[in-house]
């Protein structure tokens, strides 16, 4: 959970006032440490993590976007996509092989000639359940990913799906989240089918000791919601918003819908996106960052520290995807950004099919394969683009939404996590 210390602190505020001291051993001054500690400590891993993870994504879309630069621009259709798989995964088996020539008869295998064997494996079986890969089936998607130059920030504003060997196409998120399939295998070449007394009696140990921990962040959890009601904004959006809230407890996903005359909206996003690198900075994705622009502001945060400081603090990107449906009309998708409470478009296409919208099922995720996606919408005239975000903003799709996505998304995030912990506990407890 990210600012748990925030949170701890604005608990302690509220029940004690902003300028009341606490004793050095009392209970708040021992969660705010404690709180602090789970910060620095989930900050830590995520940084680690994403050092480990980066390079692999990047290798990966570096691959996909040279294979596209041979392209005259089109979206690939299904053969051609699991050839460049099947190319990609080859390498690992052409290494394997040549590491084989060249180790002689009857000595063991090297730990590299283990660790790629290990990675082949992985591959295989990544491409079997999804194999983790930006969408060439996008004309737009390709357009992007040709002018990508190397950002790790650039690949979050693209679309990913997993592709698997049966034929079978999903959209997914960047970074992807609780799926380690793509990455590289860790704490692979020594292990142990021992079962003696000793070692069934430290696992005994090692359950108890981790149904404690549970216990101990599940307790943490509940004591920062105690006496916290709904966040007022919140609530105030809810109660004079025209959107009505579908939130299924377990799932990521959160919807609102509305009519707007003889209109039917649909607005979807993740609590996923809350997953996306922090320290990313996120730029227009059609024309990418300027490096002297860089320059400049960093020159500007030296000059001014205080002022940069409050300039870092920038929100996270949530996506949203909108689609608005007309009696016989069919369905137009928006997909958009939220970013710093503004909502930003990135696409505007139309399906004479509403179920195409939604593609539910594989058979309509196919199809939607082959229909046109509509243009670039940063390449439309300003104008249009303005009377686009016009369209929107009538709809209730404005700033107030903007504002409200990411605190709900905060909250719901919280809640899961704490469901995650107290069933985890009742599993391992079991």
């Amino acid at each position: 959970m990210s600012k748990g210390l925030e949170k701890v602190q604005k608990k302690i505020i509220k029940k004690k006032g902003k300028n009341s001291a606490l004793h050095e051993n009392s209970r708040d001054a021992q969660r705010l440490r404690r709180a602090q500690g789970r910060d620095d400590k989930l900050e830590k891993m995520a940084l680690a993590r994403r050092k480990i993870d980066r390079p692999l994504l990047v290798e990966r879309a570096k691959y996909f976007q040279n294979s596209t630069m041979i392209s005259d621009g089109r979206s690939l259709k299904m053969e051609e996509i699991h050839t460049l798989i099947k190319r990609f995964l080859e390498q690992y088996a052409e290494q394997l092989s040549q590491l084989k020539k060249e180790r002689r008869p009857g000595r063991p295998s090297s730990a590299r000639e283990d660790l790629i064997r290990i990675k082949v494996a992985a591959g295989e079986k990544e491409y079997k359940d999804g194999f983790y890969m930006p969408d060439l089936t996008d004309e737009n998607n390709i357009v992007f990913l040709k002018k990508w130059e190397g950002s790790w920030s650039y690949l979050s504003t693209l679309k990913w799906v997993r592709v698997s060997s049966s034929g079978k196409l999903q959209t997914s998120r960047f970074p992807p989240k609780g799926d380690s399939s793509w990455k590289l295998p860790r704490s692979h070449i020594s292990f142990s089918t021992s079962t003696t007394k000793s070692s069934k009696t430290k696992g005994k140990h090692g359950d108890d000791e981790l149904i404690t921990k549970l216990s101990s962040e599940l307790q943490f959890e509940n004591e920062m919601k105690e006496d916290i009601s709904l966040p007022t904004s919140i609530k105030d959006y809810l109660e004079n918003s025209p959107f009505d809230i579908i939130d299924e407890p377990g799932k990521e996903e959160v919807i609102l819908t509305r009519t707007y005359g003889q209109e039917k909206i649909q607005i979807t996003f993740s609590i996923s996106d809350i997953n996306m690198d922090p320290d990313a900075d996120m730029s227009d994705r059609a024309f990418g960052a300027e490096e002297e622009e860089e320059g400049e502001a960093n020159t500007e945060e030296q000059k001014n520290p205080d002022e940069g400081s409050e300039e870092d603090d920038i929100s996270l990107p949530v996506r949203l995807h909108i689609v608005v449906e007309k009696p016989g009309k069919g369905a137009l998708v928006i997909d958009s950004v939220i970013q710093d409470s503004m909502v930003m478009i990135e696409s505007c296409l139309h399906y004479e099919n509403t179920e195409h919208a939604y593609a539910k099922t594989s058979e309509r995720f196919h199809e939607r394969q082959d229909l046109y996606a509509g243009p670039v919408f940063a390449n439309l005239d300003e104008e249009l683009q303005v009377l686009f975000e016009r369209y929107l903003d009538e709809r209730g799709i404005n700033t107030a939404l903007a504002i409200f996505v990411p605190e709900y998304i905060n909250m719901k995030e919280q809640k899961e996590y704490a469901r995650w912990l107290k069933n985890v506990k009742e599993f391992v407890e079991a």
